[in-house]
């Protein structure tokens, strides 16, 4: 009840703050697996969600009756899925939604998997379903995402979110709060909230051609902060003067001259 309560707080803020009738998607495990939640999602929120399905018998023999010449390859990072998708309700549920078996065929080094090491995984998701909600998503832009093969990397990308955290915790070198009262610590992880938004925005507004914007904190530091360099006073004017072979690889005449004209803020 706490986790769904989240979720209407989170969707009413985005719709409230940003745009009243974007699509939201909410990626979720196999603990919001219940007709209940579902069906909140898909009548009061009216959103989309992409949640990982259990494995039941019953669908793992109708799995291993379909026909192979029905399955799908997906590629992604080097693997390789086989997929097919179908129609499920489940014995305690009131409505037919769209799923998806996905089975890990290949790892990243391209070596097949025998049937035993397999990794088998059901997808259930209403994208599609609802024919309001396809047309606004569609709209917005988000096509791509009715696709059965956008679906699944969408839910191998669940865990993305919480490199968010430990990039902000590299970001603060420390996991602990300076300060001994609540509101203390509370303004100084607002402002390491800013400070790591910061951050991110520079390195996709100014160094993504440099360095990855994908690279943590820690990683940053070493390549675009801690370079040897020397500060030197000539004439009035200050130098920062660096080899030849760091200027080259940092390209720092082009970082210069993107953080010496910023993009402007759009506001809406």
């Amino acid at each position: 009840m706490i986790l769904l309560e989240l979720v209407t707080r989170i969707t009413a803020l985005i719709r409230k703050r940003y745009c009243a009738d974007v699509p939201i998607i909410l990626l979720t495990d196999s603990g919001f697996l219940d007709d209940k939640n579902l069906r909140y999602f898909e009548e009061k929120l009216k959103i989309f969600y992409v949640c990982a399905g259990k494995q039941y018998n019953e669908l793992k023999t109708f799995v291993e009756a379909s026909d192979p010449s029905t399955f799908k390859k997906f590629s992604s990072k080097k693997k390789l899925w086989h997929f097919i998708e179908f129609g499920n309700r489940l014995k305690s549920w009131t409505t037919l939604r769209r799923c998806i078996f996905t089975s890990l065929a290949a790892g990243e080094t391209g070596q097949l998997n025998l049937d035993f090491a397999q990794t088998d995984l059901f997808i259930y998701t209403n994208l599609g379903q609802d024919k309001a909600m396809t047309e606004q998503l569609i709209k917005a832009g988000g096509e791509v995402y009715l696709q059965p093969e956008k679906i699944i990397e969408l839910n191998h990308q669940r865990g993305r979110s919480e490199l968010v955290h430990r990039s902000i915790k590299e970001l603060a070198t420390r996991e602990q709060l300076p300060f001994e009262k609540f509101s203390m610590n509370r303004a100084w992880y607002h402002l390491m909230v800013l400070a790591h938004f910061l951050f991110e925005a520079y390195k996709r507004d100014v160094t993504h051609d440099v360095i990855p914007d994908t690279v943590y904190p820690n990683t940053f530091r070493r390549r675009l902060i801690d370079f040897a360099a020397k500060v030197a006073a000539t004439g009035g004017n200050v130098y920062l003067k660096v080899t030849q072979a760091i200027h080259d690889g940092l390209n720092l005449s082009k970082l210069w001259t993107r953080c010496m004209k910023p993009e402007p803020i759009m506001l809406l």
